[in-house]
């Protein structure tokens, strides 16, 4: 056991590298072993062995050593995360005669359990994965925050229970060649796997929200419960100045919980509202950032993507503010670089700005533990196209079935790639078009889509008939359908924050922050701040084919005008130039008819019209490729099992 506890730290070591430790719970209590000194032995109801690799940012003394017990050595945790409310718990515990050994959050988590049990959950503020193990009961609890912003995947194996940070760290106990063919058809379908799917048949993770208890006997059938649902209850009456009043109000406390941290603390800067908002309010909470970064690609890399400049903009922001911004071109070595984000990506990801993301904390990783993110404002305030489309959606639905087939077959006549002017707009109205062939239900959630996989004859038939009728939506069709309103827009925003934010953007973000032993804090996914969110109307939030409206205007006087009335622009990366230059040789080869036909999992006549038809400009299947390309990236590592050097 403790071989194994010892293989899964080292496999975990980049999240935490400050310190680690082993609890092996054992019953009779052994007293002969030799150990090393970061191994500490328990007696215990039943045997386990608890790990956590740390990451100092909370009291950076030896006192904050994981695991860690309360005093009768009953209650044993490890944690990954922060409670940015902890101080006024204490103090409620220390009301309670709790007394404390160190200054961390943890020990305030730990204790909080002892008093009030998983009722404590519904008391934390922040962004957490925690695991506590009732040493006199022989039971394993085991919690995630409200939206995941920190991963927990479980795994019931040859009679064990496991449970980790990271999939990679199951592996080294019990490894799973076995592909979960309906989560690789979720995958295709939105470049990530919803949760509480992954990659790999049997394991799975912890849903956000929820805390699972785990018995003896009973380890293939952990209880499952959420601490929290989110409720939208939207309240028409109030003011839409007093609401933008108390979204500044409780934006500005959320930062300042955030910045409480025994380390300097950073941000990131793209020049866009949400982290011009963070920064700005860092200012106004007159702790400035210790530095902050914004990153960008080259003039020919971009030329494909016709989006702004992010590094003028966060130029622009940063002598507004009075403050020095680091400044990222990136121009990275993708054939080298690919293989090593695939690896720390742990599930198959096709999002592109994995890479930006990992290049900026590498780079921060240097003089910062900590950077706080402007995510999450865009699905509690609605920042994204299909949310202030919806309007033009519902229009567009009212027309008969066949104006509705005669626009999107115009739309298979239109170019989606290129460098030419324009070609961008027709991309996304080729997009669109498709998108409204369908029923009012299907028209919403195929926006969250990339591919229709099976109907576009893109399986094998060996997959086709594993994958069967499967449906790619139902996590979204779930969230979507126990909302009970009309208002697509409040449907969309819930979709957004139940399933796309924590298996998505959370996700990434996560792996690829960690992956340099550098944590990444979301203030607008405070608890406060998302409550008031949910009680305001989507009026507040889109109006006109205009996102963020409230947080606009909660803004005004912190953020420049320029920065409020910049256009919306996604956080990517330049992956049609990548895609017709650096990766063009690694698409022939990892995408041959020898590798499609080998993996039995595609068609590789589909594979090879795909490419073609995106290099000729027919078709912008530039997320298409870059999922397929990832792919065969994972599958390799699975296989391999080896991390890049």
């Amino acid at each position: 056991m403790l071989e194994q506890a010892l293989e899964m730290r080292r496999r975990l070591q980049n999240r935490g590298p400050d310190d680690w430790g082993v609890g092996l719970g054992v019953s009779p209590p052994a007293t002969d072993l030799r150990l090393p000194s970061n191994v500490t032995v328990f007696q215990s109801a039943r045997p386990i062995a608890i790990v956590n690799t740390r990451l100092s940012i909370l009291d950076l003394s030896s006192a904050g050593h994981q695991p860690m017990s309360t005093p009768d050595r009953r209650y044993w945790i490890v944690y990954n995360g922060e409670v940015f409310n902890f101080a006024e718990l204490r103090r409620d515990l220390e009301s309670k005669n709790y007394h404390f050994l160190s200054k961390t959050d943890t020990e305030v988590v730990l204790r909080l359990f002892e008093a009030y049990g998983v009722a404590a959950l519904q008391r934390l503020n922040g962004m957490f994965a925690v695991a506590i193990w009732d040493a006199h009961r022989g039971q394993l609890y085991l919690a995630r925050d409200r939206f995941g912003i920190k991963p927990l995947y479980y795994a019931y194996a040859d009679g064990d229970f496991l449970f980790a940070s990271e999939m990679k760290a199951l592996q080294a106990v019990h490894r799973v060649a076995t592909i979960n063919t309906d989560a690789l058809h979720q995958y295709l379908t939105f470049l990530h796997v919803p949760e509480p799917n992954t990659i790999l048949a049997g394991v799975r993770k912890v849903k956000p929200g929820s805390w699972l208890r785990i018995c003896a006997g009973k380890m293939n059938e952990p209880d499952e419960n959420p601490y929290w649902i989110a409720t939208p209850q939207p309240i028409s009456s109030i003011p839409y100045r007093d609401a933008a009043d108390a979204v500044r109000e409780k934006l500005q406390t959320a930062v300042a919980r955030q910045l409480v941290a025994d380390v300097p603390v950073s941000a990131f800067l793209s020049g866009g509202l949400d982290s011009t908002s963070i920064v700005g309010l860092m200012l106004k909470n007159n702790t400035p950032p210790h530095a902050v970064y914004a990153a960008g690609f080259s003039a020919e890399d971009m030329k494909y993507e016709r989006v702004g400049d992010d590094l003028k903009y966060a130029a622009f922001v940063a002598q507004s503010f009075g403050i020095h911004c680091a400044e990222l071109v990136m121009k990275p070595d993708l054939i080298a670089l690919l293989p090593k984000i695939i690896y720390f990506a742990d599930e198959p990801l096709a999002d592109p700005a994995l890479i930006p993301t990992f290049l900026i904390c590498e780079h921060a990783s240097a003089t910062t533990k900590v950077l706080l993110s402007g995510m999450g404002a865009d699905e509690i305030f609605g920042g994204y196209r299909r949310h202030y489309l919806a309007g033009l959606y519902a229009s567009y639905l009212r027309l008969p079935n066949g104006a509705r087939r005669f626009g999107s077959l115009l739309a298979d006549h239109f170019p989606a790639a290129g460098s030419h002017l324009g070609v961008a707009g027709l991309r996304r109205l080729k997009r669109l078009l498709r998108l409204f062939s369908g029923d009012r239900e299907d028209t919403y959630l195929q926006t969250f889509s990339w591919m229709h996989p099976r109907a576009e004859g893109l399986y094998s038939e060996e997959l086709l008939a594993d994958v069967g009728e499967s449906d790619a939506f139902v996590q979204h069709r779930d969230v979507w359908r126990s909302l009970q309103t009309s208002d697509a827009i409040e449907r969309l925003l819930f979709v957004d924050t139940r399933v796309y934010l924590p298996s998505h953007n959370l996700n990434y973000v996560d792996r690829m922050s960690m992956a340099s032993s550098v944590e990444v804090r979301v203030p607008f996914l405070d608890n406060d701040l998302v409550d008031l969110a949910f009680s305001l109307p989507s009026k507040f939030k889109v109006r006109h084919l205009s996102g963020k409206r409230i947080l606009k205007e909660a803004m005004k006087g912190i953020v420049p005008d320029r920065v409020v009335h910049r256009p919306k622009t996604g956080f990517s990366a330049p992956i049609r130039g990548w895609l017709s230059r650096d990766l063009r040789t690694m698409v022939d080869d990892l995408l041959s008819a020898e590798v499609i036909n080998r993996r039995k999992l595609f068609n590789a006549k589909t594979v090879f019209r795909m490419v073609r038809q995106h290099r000729q400009g027919l078709e912008d299947s530039s997320h298409q490729i870059w999922a397929l390309l990832t792919l065969e990236l994972w599958l390799r590592n699975l296989e391999s099992q080896a991390s890049p050097a």
